[in-house]
């Protein structure tokens, strides 16, 4: 399977030293075209440099928009809790 990848990594480094340069994104694509696999690939590769929130919109269309930035907030909110808790419960076992 790793040998019919189209190979990736000169493209992780060019979107690295983009982020670097700028603080704004807009990462857009079609349906099937690559989007959550790069980016996975990307923060698993730079893991100790960034700590990646992941929001899923397609939890949210039934709400109406006002509803929905409520729920994104919270969602952002208990992933940065289970970090710090995680981080803590780390340092303790240790």
């Amino acid at each position: 399977m790793e040998d019919t990848l189209i190979p990736i990594n000169e493209e992780i480094s060019h979107f690295y030293d983009y982020l670097s340069l700028s603080d704004r994104i807009m990462f857009s694509a079609k349906f099937g075209d690559g989007k959550t696999y790069f980016l996975e690939h990307f923060f698993n590769c730079y893991q100790n440099m960034f700590y990646c929130i992941k929001v899923y919109p397609v939890n949210y269309q039934v709400e109406s928009n006002k509803d929905i930035f409520k729920y994104i907030k919270k969602d952002i909110l208990i992933q940065l809790l289970v970090k710090i808790i995680s981080f803590h419960m780390d340092v303790i076992l240790y």
